[in-house]
């Protein structure tokens, strides 16, 4: 359950916000649907001001015939679909066109306590029942069940695993109670403030107030500036029954709300169920007024604002504001958004060269054209940069951007977006039959929310095979222009040192490059691939099958391996690994740090290609330029299609045989790495990942992070003298599933990885040569954090010495044991103590680092709850040693995972991973198989979790570990001690 980060654009082609793009990178929740104070306006409906019902009714853009919209008497909507993929599932999302924007003064946050409140008891569902009977059907709470809240809108989700009447049943039955149904007993509220205040102190951090002093300079005085659905912290803290009943009655309408089902099935039968379910649903009392956000940019000169925080990053983001413009979603708007794309991403395509150059003036850049809140379109610009190179990088902007106006794109930079842009379109509606039920359920609903057309794929290409063949250059410059001139610029700077007056310096920099003339974009002309010939092809000297599993085995001469797999699951999908070596465990240690620059490997490109021309020339493919590095094997996934198998395979080849290790990548990485050493001490989270695992592994440095550690040190000629011999050598397995042609699966292979010199057998490196030592002190290990003064993190580590492929069937205990003690930590530490929003327990178990398995449980809280937390988890823990699990609480734990399993049977990511190894390493396979899974799963009994209890959850065992704030509330003092 969570306050929602909605969209700000409402058209489907329309480029995600910038804004938008920074508010979550910055962690803070917004929704881009417009509304006006709510005591502004009379009462209406959403169907008022002369709105169709549905947008497509007002649209050119036909709408998908396989979707069924209809609308009750009452005015409930309601869109069903049916789809098979996976079988038998059914996803329903019940929406409420309510949020933040709906509340009055002293109603801040009251629409997320309602969200809340939903799952606390409602006429017919007892306080606490509704998640458990979710559970006890299959559902995780969070993975399966979940809703948020935005600004317009409040939705529910459940993803129901089964598809009978029984299970639609009680989804139907549990969304009528939220509806109209719901308690909110006193007693429960004020259990459920704890939770939802602990939410918002999570988010309560700079990367707020940083995305809130953005919005306060862009838009001064606008309404949905002001209600952001996290809310007031006293107006929860003042909340009361009357209070949440008063809002629920006056939103929590029919004529307010949407039913979106999609899955296996029968429309007839559930649209008779919903009249049956809703039909009698009426709203109570007076309807909520409307809010009315009308709102005009005032004039005003060029101005900037600034941020600073020492681990808040740098960069800079340019804005010209212009009324907003609430257009209606159409073939000719879909067709101009498109051209604006265009030319957007060719302009950072232009950027992204410039940030690989020699002497990059900055280190990203981005374009857009979007709106903010719906309260005001813009054009925007923005740059990443390091501390010392602002003013270039800005200066940079300022120029790429005019040379745009003026100039426009050449041809060819026109034609490569073009391709990709087709490339797309294509790919999505040959694919468009065998799309998953969640992806379609989670489109259809946010079509429905911003009153927009879900259309069919392949109605999306014929509009654009219809229109594409007349573009221009011309015609994007007309377009980039209209849309994206720059008027009287505004700048937000987030830095990371103080710059007293720096405001006016970045208006005068800005100034100064725009008095600088520029000159028209040098053309270039469009390269071809050049690695697409590896040798001889080779030859096939064992071909098999596996029957049980219909999976295709074949090996080659030079001992590459590959397995196929051929599905129907999704058109025109096709999924790859390649596994070279024994990944990061075949590095040296020392010197220390070649596995962490493994990551810049891949984006030095190849010999012949920078990755700035890969990009290009993979453009109109569905082709990934990624090479790195697992644990066990080097290499990489991709997702591809039939046509781009081939060019895929010899990407991964290239890299290889011919990897370019340009020092721009490692330049680049290396400044990634000391810009993130401000940020380590930055949060609990951080400090707990960079610092407390590392102290769990008795300082093993290959967990957590230091800036001593020395990796920045570290260089590619230095990784090559490790890597290259693995590379030319290594022993090579390749799976491919998916929609493939096995014959030309095989004759791809062969052309590439199959004609490279002789390979090892295969590789032997599964497990460290230095396993882990888990920490023998057991005194508590306390950390501080340079953060916000009301965070904290109290967690508890138990070590598990078990090797899950020695050992399945304990490890798959030990999992459950972890399942259970989430169950049992939400129901204490959440519900009853309301001390936490989002509590965590599970396992952790590897069998590539021995010794280094756990049982953990962890909490973000208030500094002075986390030793009552830390108290309710060892009472935890010692109920399980007791023997104190409820069959049902067994049940709750272990239900949601057997009902996932059947899922995978048509998934083509479940059989890659399957079958990535299936010639070397089939005892794995094996392990992995659902039968295999299934049948250690149904073994497990609550004897064995107690057992379990008794064996690793020991509180003699238990590393206690508490992250406090190095300055508590109105202190400026030191640490925190532990109690």
């Amino acid at each position: 359950m969570n306050h929602a980060i909605g969209r700000f654009g409402g058209i489907p082609a329309r480029t995600m916000s910038l804004l938008l793009a920074l508010f979550v990178l910055f962690g803070v929740a917004i929704s881009g649907a417009p509304a006006a104070h709510p005591q502004a306006v009379e009462a209406s409906t959403p169907a008022a001001n002369n709105k169709p019902t549905w947008a497509w009714q007002a649209s050119d853009i036909a709408p998908d015939p396989a979707v069924r919209y209809g609308v009750l008497a009452n005015g409930m909507r309601y869109a069903l679909m049916r789809n098979q993929l996976p079988p038998c599932a059914v996803s329903i999302r019940f929406d409420l066109k309510f949020g933040s924007l709906y509340e009055a003064d002293d109603e801040q946050g009251l629409a997320h306590v309602i969200e809340h409140m939903a799952f606390n008891g409602s006429r017919h569902v007892a306080e606490g029942e509704m998640v458990k009977i979710l559970e006890r059907l299959g559902l995780a709470f969070g993975a399966d069940t979940n809703a948020a809240t935005g600004q317009e809108h409040t939705t529910y989700r459940f993803d129901l695993p089964k598809a009978d009447d029984k299970m639609v049943d009680e989804g139907l039955f549990l969304t009528r109670e939220i509806a109209s149904e719901l308690a909110f007993d006193p007693a429960a509220i004020d259990r459920e403030k704890g939770v939802v205040l602990s939410e918002e102190r999570r988010g309560d951090n700079f990367q707020r107030r940083r995305a809130q002093q953005q919005l306060d300079f862009l838009l001064p005085g606008a309404y949905a500036a002001t209600r952001m659905p996290i809310g007031k912290v006293a107006v929860i803290q003042a909340a009361t029954h009357d209070q949440l009943q008063s809002l629920y009655d006056r939103y929590y309408r029919p004529e307010r709300a949407t039913l979106v089902v999609v899955g296996d099935i029968d429309v007839d039968a559930l649209e008779a169920k919903i009249k049956a379910t809703f039909g009698d649903w009426a709203g109570r009392g007076a309807a909520g007024k409307e809010p009315d956000l009308h709102y005009t940019p005032a004039k005003r000169p060029s101005a900037a604002s600034v941020f600073t925080r020492a681990d808040g990053g740098d960069s800079i983001s340019v804005y010209s504001l212009k009324p907003y413009e609430d257009l209606p979603d159409t073939a000719a708007y879909r067709r101009e958004s498109n051209l604006l794309g265009i030319a957007t991403a060719a302009l950072s395509r232009r950027m992204s060269r410039l940030a690989n150059g020699d002497k990059p003036p900055f280190r990203a850049a981005g374009f857009d054209y979007s709106d903010i809140l719906k309260a005001a379109d813009y054009s925007g610009g923005s740059i990443s940069v390091t501390p010392d190179n602002w003013k270039a990088g800005l200066t940079a902007l300022e120029q790429e951007w005019r040379r745009a106006l003026l100039y426009g794109f050449t041809r060819q930079e026109i034609d490569d977006q073009l391709i990709a842009l087709r490339s797309n379109v294509a790919n999505a509606a040959e694919r468009e039959h065998t799309r998953t039920t969640g992806q379609l359920v989670s489109q259809l609903m946010e079509s429905i929310q911003d009153d927009t057309i879900f259309a069919t794929p392949s109605s999306g290409l014929k509009r654009l095979d219809a229109w594409s063949p007349e573009v221009t250059p011309e015609m994007v410059r007309e377009v980039f222009v209209r849309r994206m001139s720059v008027g009287t610029p505004l700048f937000f700077m987030s830095s990371s040192v103080e710059r007293p007056g720096v405001e006016k310096q970045i208006v005068q920099t800005w100034k100064a490059a725009s008095a600088v003339r520029v000159q028209p974009p040098v053309k270039g002309a469009a390269k071809a691939f050049a690695y697409t010939n590896f040798g001889k092809p080779g030859r096939v000297v064992k071909d098999s099958r596996l029957a049980d599993i219909d999976t295709r085995t074949v090996t080659f001469a030079n001992n590459v391996r590959l397995n196929i797999k051929k599905t129907d699951f999704q058109k025109n999908v096709v999924r790859v690994s390649v596994r070279v070596g024994g990944g990061l465990l075949e590095l040296p240690d020392k010197p220390f740090g070649l596995a962490d620059l493994m990551g810049a490997f891949d984006g030095g490109g190849l010999e012949r290609h920078s990755i700035d021309d890969l990009r290009v020339i993979l453009g109109g493919h569905q082709v990934q330029p990624r090479f790195t590095a697992s644990t066990t094997a080097f290499g990489a996934s991709y997702s591809t299609n039939p046509a781009d198998l081939l060019l895929q395979l010899q990407v991964a080849a290239a890299y290889l045989t011919h990897p370019g290790y340009r020092p721009e990548a490692e330049r680049r990485w290396r400044q990634n790495i000391v810009l993130s050493w401000p940020r380590l001490n930055g949060s609990a989270e951080s400090v707990f990942s960079s610092q407390g695992l590392r102290l769990l592994a008795s300082g093993d440095k290959r967990f957590g992070y230091s800036s001593n550690d020395g990796e920045v040190l570290r260089s590619f000629p230095e990784l090559k003298a490790a890597l290259d011999p693995i590379l030319s050598s290594g022993a090579i397995e390749i799976a491919i599933v998916g929609d493939i042609d096995e014959t030309k699966a095989i004759a791809a292979v062969a052309s590439t990885f199959g004609a490279l010199p002789p390979r090892k057998p295969a590789s032997t490196l599964f497990k460290s040569d230095h396993p882990v030592v888990f920490r023998k002190d057991k005194t508590p290990i306390l950390l501080t954090h340079e953060g916000e003064s009301n965070q904290a993190i109290a967690s508890l580590y138990w070590p598990v010495d078990i090797d899950p492929e020695a050992d399945p069937q304990s490890a798959e205990t030990v999992s459950v044991l972890g399942s259970v003690m989430r169950i049992m930590v939400t129901d204490e530490i959440r519900e009853k103590l309301g001390a936490t929003y989002s509590p965590s327990a599970g396992a952790s178990l590897t069998s590539a680092y021995p010794g280094w398995g756990y049982l953990a449980a962890s909490a973000e809280v208030k500094p002075e709850d986390s030793a009552r937390v830390i108290k309710a988890m060892r009472a935890i823990a010692a109920s399980l040693r007791s023997g104190d699990l409820s069959e049902d609480q067994f049940r709750r734990a272990i239900t949601p995972a057997l009902e996932r399993l059947p899922r995978n049977a048509t998934s083509n990511g479940y059989w890659l991973s399957l079958i990535s190894q299936a010639q070397t390493r089939p005892d794995a396979m094996e392990r992995a198989k659902l039968s295999s899974q299934e049948a250690r799963l149904k073994a497990v009994t609550i004897a064995d979790v107690v057992a379990a209890a008794n064996t690793w959850l020991k509180d003699d065992q238990a590393q206690e570990i508490r992250i406090m704030p190095a300055r508590p509330a109105g202190e400026g003092a030191a640490a925190v001690t532990a109690p």
